[in-house]
C-alpha cells in the first residue's frame, strides 16, 4: 500500500479530482490513481486531474490513471523530471496545454483516440518522447493537434478532409517540411502553427479558411510566396513575422499588404515600427470612416477589415511603450472609440 497520501477535491455530489500528493517520504514512488475515493464516509468517483497538480515533482517515476479519469488539466505533470511512463485510459477526453512538458526522462506514453480537446505543446522540452503516430487528429477527426513523430524527417503533410481546424504550435519547429496539402474543409489555423518550418517555400491556403492566428509563418525563412483567400474573415497582423525571403504575397480584400508582411529580419522588426504602424492606423481610420453607407468596399472587405480593429488596436497598445509617440497613442484612442461603434457602422454599411 502506498505510504503517501494523494489529495482531492470535490467537484459534485459524487465526484472528485486529484489535485496533488502528500510525500511522507522523499523517495521515487509510482503513482496509481484509484478510480474510487472515500472522503467523509462518502464515496467519490475520481474523474480528473487539476491543472498543475504534480508540476515539478521530481520524485514521481510513473502514473497509472484509471478509466473514470475524463480530463487532465493544464500543466498536470509539467517538470516532473524523473517521470518515466504514464498510461491514459481511453475515458480521457481532453488534456490541457504542456500537460507532459519538461519531463526529460519520459519515454513512454499513450495518447488514447477519445481525445476531444487537446491543448498545444503537450510534450515540449519532452525530448524522449517517441511517438511515431505521424499526422494526429482527435474529436472525431475534425481537429489536428500536429505531427507527433519524427518532426526533422517529415518533408511533405497532406491533412485529411473533414479537418476543420488545425491547432496552435501544430507544425513548429518542421524544418524540413516542403509542402502542406490543405483540405477545403479548414476553417481555422492556430497560432505559431507552422512557426520555424524552414524549408517551406511556397503556401496556398484553401478558400474557406476563415481565422488565422498570429504568427503562424514566423521564422519560415525560405517563404517566398503566399496565397490567402477572400474567405478569411480574421487575419492576426503578424503572419509573416521573419519571412526574409518573401516576395509575393496574395492578401483578401480589405486588407492591408504593407501592414501584413513583415519582409524584415526579427532583429530590425522595431526599427520599421514606428513608420509602418503610423501609416497602418491612418489608413484603417480613413477607410472605416468612408464605410456607413458606402457601397465601394465589397463585404468581404468591410469584413476583413472591422474584424482586424480589435487586433490592431491591441498590437498598438503594446507597441505604444516602445515607440513613445503622442501622436500614435493619441491615433490608437481614436482607433479604439471605432472599435467600440463597429457593430453600428457595419450594420450602416451593409444597407
Amino acid at each position: 500500500m502506498d505510504e503517501n497520501i494523494i489529495n482531492y477535491q470535490i467537484l459534485t455530489d459524487d465526484s472528485v479530482m486529484v489535485v496533488g500528493i502528500q510525500l511522507i517520504n522523499k523517495n521515487e514512488y509510482h503513482l496509481n490513481i484509484p478510480p474510487y475515493t472515500e472522503i467523509n464516509g462518502n464515496k467519490y468517483k475520481v474523474t480528473g486531474i487539476c491543472p498543475e497538480a504534480f508540476w515539478g515533482d521530481n520524485h514521481l517515476k510513473s502514473v497509472t490513471i484509471p478509466n473514470t479519469v475524463t480530463f487532465i488539466g493544464n500543466g498536470a505533470f509539467n517538470q516532473c523530471e524523473r517521470l518515466e511512463c504514464v498510461t491514459i485510459p481511453d475515458s480521457v477526453v481532453e488534456i490541457g496545454e504542456y500537460a507532459f512538458s519538461y519531463c526529460p526522462s519520459l519515454t513512454t506514453i499513450n495518447i488514447p483516440n477519445s481525445l476531444k480537446e487537446i491543448g498545444c505543446q503537450i510534450f515540449e522540452c519532452s525530448n524522449k518522447v517517441k511517438l511515431d503516430l505521424g499526422l494526429f487528429l482527435y474529436d472525431n477527426g475534425t481537429k489536428c493537434y500536429g505531427y507527433l513523430g519524427d518532426t526533422k524527417k517529415v518533408k511533405e503533410i497532406t491533412i485529411p478532409e473533414g479537418v476543420t481546424y488545425i491547432q496552435d504550435y501544430a507544425f513548429d519547429g518542421c524544418t524540413k517540411l516542403e509542402k502542406i496539402n490543405f483540405p477545403n474543409s479548414l476553417k481555422t489555423i492556430g497560432m505559431r502553427a507552422f512557426k520555424s518550418c524552414r524549408s517551406l517555400k511556397n503556401i496556398t491556403l484553401p478558400d474557406g479558411v476563415e481565422l488565422i492566428g498570429r504568427e503562424i509563418f514566423k521564422t519560415c525563412i525560405k517563404l517566398e510566396t503566399a496565397y490567402i483567400p477572400d474567405s478569411v474573415k480574421q487575419m492576426a497582423i503578424d503572419v509573416f513575422t521573419n519571412c526574409p525571403n518573401l516576395n509575393e504575397v496574395r492578401l483578401p480584400d480589405g486588407y492591408i499588404s504593407d501592414l501584413k508582411i513583415s519582409k524584415c529580419p526579427y532583429e530590425e522588426k522595431y526599427k520599421r515600427l514606428k513608420e509602418l504602424n503610423k501609416f497602418a492606423v491612418k489608413a484603417l481610420l480613413d477607410s472605416l470612416k468612408k464605410a456607413p453607407g458606402c457601397k465601394y468596399l465589397k463585404a468581404t472587405g468591410i469584413d476583413a477589415t472591422a474584424c482586424e480593429i480589435s487586433l490592431i488596436y491591441e498590437k498598438i497598445t503594446l507597441w505604444k511603450s516602445v515607440i513613445k509617440t503622442t501622436d500614435l497613442a493619441t491615433k490608437a484612442e481614436e482607433l479604439k472609440n471605432i472599435a467600440a461603434n463597429y457593430e453600428q457602422l457595419y450594420a450602416e454599411a451593409r444597407k
